[in-house]
């Protein structure tokens, strides 16, 4: 039993080195501090993941250099790296897009059913 015991510690030791460091993160609007949802942060080598309404992200990654490519479809994309010798808590910050629409203009017309 003590055997049985001691090789299960050691397959769950074994799963936590595998998984690595716990990198968490919130995303937030340069200018005005507030927390941007639904944006998506892409690693290499990882499964991208979404903003919840707080801004927040949490990605488990292996202990190393890794690349954060961060986009929402109102803001400028921006490249993070981070470095994870341990979990890490990072903010970025994303500038919003300046985009400038024309001027639209809508006609409608009543056909006549015959």
């Amino acid at each position: 039993m003590q055997q049985i015991t001691v090789f299960i510690v050691f397959v769950l030791l074994g799963l936590t080195n595998a998984v690595g460091q716990v990198l968490h993160g919130h995303v937030i609007d340069a200018s005005t501090r507030m927390p941007i949802e639904g944006a998506v942060v892409a690693i290499e080598g990882a499964l991208p993941v979404v903003t919840c309404d707080h801004g927040e992200f949490t990605v488990n990654l292996p202990s190393g250099k890794h690349g954060l490519v961060v986009s929402h479809v109102a803001y400028l994309t921006r490249v993070v790296d981070v470095e994870l010798a341990a979990d890490l808590h990072v903010d970025i910050e994303l500038e919003p897009k300046n985009v400038r629409l024309s001027e639209a203009t809508v006609f409608a017309q009543r056909q006549a059913l015959t």
